[in-house]
C-alpha cells in the first residue's frame, strides 16, 4: 500500500516541475509585509495629529534607521 501510494504521489509531482520557467518561491512565502503609503499612527483620532505624523516621520528619515 505504500509503495502505491509513493509510487502515485511521485507521478504526481513529476508533472508539476515541467522546467518551461523557474519557480521563485521567495515570492510565495515572504515574511515581509509591503510597507503602507500612509503610516497609522495612535494619535490619528488628535485633532492636531497630522502635524505629529509628519514631525515624527521627519524625524526617522533624518536620524532612523532601517530596522530591515
Amino acid at each position: 500500500m505504500k509503495k502505491m501510494f509513493l509510487a502515485a504521489a511521485l507521478a504526481a509531482l513529476s508533472g508539476c516541475a515541467t522546467g518551461e520557467a523557474p519557480l521563485d518561491i521567495s515570492t510565495l512565502f515572504s515574511t515581509k509585509n509591503q510597507p503602507a503609503d500612509t503610516q497609522a499612527m495612535r494619535w490619528d483620532h488628535v485633532p492636531a495629529s497630522e502635524g505629529w505624523t509628519e514631525a515624527t516621520l521627519a524625524a526617522l528619515d533624518d536620524h532612523g534607521q532601517n530596522l530591515v
